[in-house]
């Protein structure tokens, strides 16, 4: 029964997950388990067979740390999802990723900078259940996506912004409709928005109209950004410690100084990051 369950899954017309390598960039790990577990949805693979088909989808490396994890083949999916992720997503993934959300700003086309936004905002919403969590990004990534466009299309953006409250997904479809008219281009100079290390934080970001009723959420915002924008001119130090992060690292019972589970910050043997600024809480 076993065996012919999972050859209808195999024999399926669903498309099968890419072999995952043992890549440890968190992109291409994330990547493998959304396919794997759409595969397993769409394919009705019965659960008690989730890991035992997902780790068919193993490159060698891969598949020598399965069978060193202590896991088995019909252990619960669940959990080899948990040791999944912590042997090949980064520890600070979601930190680096914000970093560069904060950073990211249009270079070429409209469409390649929407793409480029979703794909690290789909890695920050990856494991988040929680509703007000997943909103605070989601408006976190909004106002990164405004700031780093052409300033044309960041005034008409931020007009949107002001007549009614949008997310992420109205927002980027308000940019397309609005590049189909106007056929933006990246600005010659770094815009209003845009980060270089010449740019005094102060100057990063354009202050809202007063009119704005969203001004007090895009100042938290603004103040988040800057602090991520200011931690890449650090020299390889991590970003400062924003108060969305401090409680992720709470929750987590990390480390506040390098990110990192199994101890506290005061007990963090990592005397390079001893000195690393950390954002008031909010």
């Amino acid at each position: 029964m076993i065996s012919s369950d999972i050859n209808a899954a195999f024999n399926s017309y669903i498309p099968h997950p890419d072999t995952f390598a043992g890549q440890r960039d968190g992109f291409s790990a994330l990547t493998w388990l959304r396919a794997v577990r759409r595969f397993l949805i769409v394919s009705n693979v019965p659960e008690p067979l989730h890991t035992l088909v997902a780790i068919s989808f193993l490159g060698p490396d891969a598949t020598y740390w399965f069978a060193s994890c202590g896991l088995k083949n019909d252990s619960p999916f669940n959990l080899f999802e948990k040791q999944f992720k912590s042997v090949f997503i980064p520890s600070d993934f979601g930190s680096q990723i914000r970093v560069r959300l904060a950073s990211l700003r249009m270079s070429s086309t409209v469409n390649l900078y929407i793409n480029e936004t979703r794909q690290l905002l789909n890695a920050l919403l990856a494991d988040v259940d929680d509703i007000s969590e997943r909103k605070e990004i989601d408006s976190f990534a909004c106002f990164s996506f405004i700031q780093g466009c052409p300033q044309s299309l960041n005034v008409l953006l931020r007009g949107l912004q002001i007549v009614k409250s949008v997310d992420s997904n109205d927002l980027m479809h308000a940019a397309r409709q609005y590049d189909d008219i106007y056929h933006f281009k990246p600005d010659s100079k770094p815009s209003v928005g845009s980060f270089s290390d010449s740019t005094q934080s102060s100057d990063v970001i354009l202050e809202l109209k007063s009119v704005d009723p969203t001004a007090k959420e895009n100042n938290r915002l603004r103040r988040e950004i800057n602090a991520l924008r200011n931690g890449l001119r650090n020299k390889g130090n991590l970003a400062p410690l924003t108060a969305a992060e401090r409680q992720r690292l709470k929750q987590r019972g990390a480390c506040y100084r390098c990110r990192q589970d199994g101890h506290m910050a005061r007990e963090c043997g990592n005397g390079s990051l001893k000195n690393i600024p950390m954002t008031e809480d909010a």
